[in-house]
């Protein structure tokens, strides 16, 4: 083993282990996947289920993750498959889409997410897009209009719905 601890940086750590009372010690395995890189097994850590428990262990509080927010993607600059590449992108990154459809019309010079729930949802699926700062977050209050023409093709139980405005693609 090689360190660049000194002996007695050792000792002291040593003496800090042994005086832990362990009723105030926890402990937690890292989530991780199996990979095999040139033929020799590791673990791969799940980035974002372990920040989510070390946040939950030292701070206390839950963090959202992709897998616990429902997209409807909707398709609203009529650029082909759009809609569908992005419920592909948002799909390998743990989203639930739960609607793939075009827009109630192509007219749309802004990509949107609606917050139909928790907002931290939606700041959570704009940091995932590949070019966040072209996401638009609102309310269905401050896009009625569009919201109530979509209304009737959004499922229950979706938090957001992202509309693809204009110049929006994920493949950009």
């Amino acid at each position: 083993v090689h360190t660049n601890l000194s002996l007695v940086d050792l000792y002291d750590l040593a003496k800090i282990v042994h005086d832990t009372d362990t009723e105030h010690v926890k402990m937690a395995t890292i989530p991780a996947t199996p990979v095999t890189i040139d033929s020799i097994d590791y673990l791969e850590p799940k980035v974002v289920e372990m920040e989510r428990m070390i946040a939950q262990m030292i701070r206390g509080i839950d963090l959202l993750t992709p897998s616990e927010i429902t997209v409807a993607v909707f398709n609203g600059n009529g650029a082909r498959m759009v809609a569908t590449r992005t419920a592909e992108y948002l799909r390998a990154r743990d989203f639930n889409v739960d609607k793939v459809a075009n827009a109630e019309t192509f007219g749309y010079d802004t990509t949107y997410i609606i917050a139909l729930s928790d907002m931290a949802k939606a700041q959570i699926l704009r940091a995932t897009l590949p070019q966040p700062d072209q996401a638009t977050i609102v309310s269905p209050d401050e896009l009625s209009e569009h919201y109530n023409a979509l209304l009737p093709y959004t499922p229950n139980g979706t938090d957001l719905l992202l509309i693809a405005g204009k110049g929006f693609d994920v493949n950009e």
